[in-house]
């Protein structure tokens, strides 16, 4: 998209520009063009915050929109007001995985862990799968120490998913465990040699 490549060259004024012009035509003014707005630095929020409230006005029940939003909120400082642009869709539907995933980490940036993995069972119910979100939720909000815990009883060797291996590895480096996350990071590249979250958090490790 011409958002993201504008961004990737240092123009998110460019950016703006672009998609304030595009959405003045009735025909581009669908949730996914909104949505684009998510993707402008964070210098940008309140350029992107206006276009998204402008979509959410049009599309006020679109989860596309309001994730996009609140990802901005958050991501600018206001999870308070992520989750209140969030609360309402997620009532309406809790077993959208979109919706839950969104809104825990509009929890979790509150330190609401607890609140957080009850809107994640809401939409998946108690599961491994669960876990692995509200871990990859957690590390996303600085929570590394809380996502290492929240994956070590599934870390056995029955554990076959390269993915988790390497989440497991990212929340244990962030933790400062460097020993426990380098094992988990092969085992991860044992399983799959181009795990990319793997791959990326060893070289930073060797890097630092």
């Amino acid at each position: 998209p011409i958002v993201t490549r504008a961004v990737a060259a240092g123009d998110p004024g460019g950016a703006v520009a672009y998609l304030q012009d595009v959405l003045t035509d009735p025909m581009m003014q669908s949730p996914s063009v909104y949505a684009l707005a998510a993707e402008l630095p964070v210098d940008r929020h309140s350029d992107a915050l206006a276009l998204l409230e402008q979509g959410a006005e049009q599309y006020p029940t679109n989860a596309r929109i309001a994730v996009a939003k609140a990802r901005v909120e958050r991501l600018s400082g206001d999870p308070v007001a992520a989750e209140a642009t969030l609360a309402p869709l997620v009532s309406a539907n809790a077993a959208d995985p979109l919706l839950a995933n969104a809104y825990a980490l509009a929890l979790l940036a509150q330190a609401r862990i607890d609140e957080a993995r009850a809107v994640l069972e809401a939409a998946a119910g108690r599961s491994a799968t669960v876990r692995f979100n509200l871990a990859s939720a957690m590390l996303e909000s600085g929570l590394a120490r809380e996502a290492a815990a929240e994956l070590a009883p599934d870390m056995t060797a029955e554990q076959r998913d390269p993915e988790v291996w390497a989440l497991y590895g990212a929340a244990l480096a962030g933790a400062g465990n460097v020993t426990g996350a380098r094992s988990a990071l092969e085992q991860a590249l044992a399983l799959n040699p181009d795990q990319a979250l793997a791959v990326q958090t060893l070289r930073r490790l060797d890097e630092q």
